[in-house]
């Protein structure tokens, strides 16, 4: 694993999201001049980045890609309390966060590399994500070199981050603008998705044990804190004066915890490690209930793969998803500084402490209801 201290002077970390929390603690005791900002709450004009990126006389951006809304935010970072998301409250905020990722990863993708050119930035780095490169076939341990940018992404919601892939790359060269892209297998951590399939595991626990297929595909993952520490690298083999500058810029790259696993395995070890229980034994459903049979004009006209969205997410689930991080490692000195089980335990960790803090202010609210403060008196307070 590569020590080597960044050499950057200015950081602008933007996107939001745990991925940026993570770089910005990983940069932290660097003693590096960093400056986060969120990119989703609105999207600026060209003008205004570019003055908001003169201001902190950063060298380098590491746009994560990623964003939250404040209602999420509350959820897994919670300030006062709420009671927990239902199923359909879930679903309205995974419909909110992909149309605010939508918004950052191409507008703004797009407004921030047209302010780039009249400032101090000279690189760039993008968080897409491993699975745009799904073509809807199983690939096992797939390299950059086999599968580049697609045009469109199989999964929908990943169609964002696929043009903001396309558009960082792009880029390379342009002004005197270095670019890369971190390719991070499906990201687990400290983030929504572990904590509602948590919450999910806790409302009803032999649902960890479902899983559709036989659970024979495997699949890489990637913990938030690998993620973070490949852009870090990206970014330093960017400045030119890095031996590997000409080897980094213009390329994308797949990174993983470099230990794949069954699919369904990832939320049923979550749960075990949330609930310190054994990992339940696996229930298996049939593929085929999720995906509805051609009719007579579509095997005609040889369409009988998966067609509507939600097919298509089954179908990505269920294929064997391997990348193969070779270039990473060659290229940024990339290796894994999480283990696998380690970011489980942290994950559940993370969630356990949550549920902790819920349970406090929750008692604190009922707390406030049952003893409310003294009405006002204008009488007593003026004597």
């Amino acid at each position: 694993m590569s020590q080597d201290k960044p050499t950057h002077e200015s950081y602008l970390v933007v996107g939001g999201g745990p991925v940026a929390e993570a770089v910005v603690k990983l940069l932290k005791p660097q003693n590096l001049a960093i400056a986060f900002g969120s990119m989703w709450a609105k999207l600026l004009p060209p003008k205004v980045v570019s003055d908001a990126i003169q201001s902190c006389q950063a060298t380098c951006i590491i746009h994560t890609g990623i964003v939250s809304t404040p209602v999420i935010t509350n959820i897994t970072y919670p300030s006062v309390y709420t009671a927990p998301p239902t199923e359909a409250q879930r679903k309205e905020m995974l419909e909110e966060i992909n149309v605010v990722m939508k918004r950052t990863s191409i507008d703004g993708t797009r407004n921030l590399i047209s302010a780039i050119p009249k400032t101090t930035v000279k690189q760039l780095v993008y968080f897409g994500s491993a699975d745009c490169t799904f073509d809807g076939t199983e690939r096992p341990n797939m390299s950059e070199v086999d599968v580049p940018c697609l045009p469109q992404a199989w999964v929908p919601a990943l169609e964002p981050r696929s043009f903001g892939e396309r558009s960082v790359l792009n880029a390379n060269g342009q002004n005197g603008l270095a670019t890369a892209v971190i390719r991070p297998a499906f990201l687990f951590g400290p983030t929504f998705h572990s904590y509602m399939g948590l919450l999910r595991c806790q409302r009803t626990p032999h649902l960890s044990a479902v899983c559709v297929g036989d659970n024979t595909n495997i699949s890489d993952t990637t913990f938030i804190d690998n993620a973070a520490h490949a852009g870090i690298l990206a970014a330093d083999r960017l400045t030119r004066a890095h031996p590997q500058h000409a080897a980094t810029a213009g390329r994308a790259f797949f990174v993983s915890d470099d230990d794949p696993r069954p699919s369904w395995d990832l939320e049923r070890d979550l749960w075990a490690a949330a609930s310190h229980t054994t990992p339940p034994v696996p229930v298996r459903v049939p593929l085929s209930r999720f995906l509805r049979k051609p009719g007579p004009l579509a095997r005609l006209r040889g369409r009988t793969g998966p067609r509507t969205e939600k097919e298509k997410n089954m179908h990505w689930f269920c294929a064997t998803r391997t990348y193969d991080i070779s270039l990473a490692r060659d290229v940024l000195g990339y290796a894994p500084i999480v283990t696998h089980d380690e970011g489980i335990r942290r994950t559940a960790e993370w969630w356990l402490e949550k549920q902790r803090k819920l349970s406090a202010l929750k008692n604190e609210t009922q707390a406030t209801i049952d003893n409310p403060p003294p009405a006002y008196d204008a009488k007593t307070q003026s004597n």
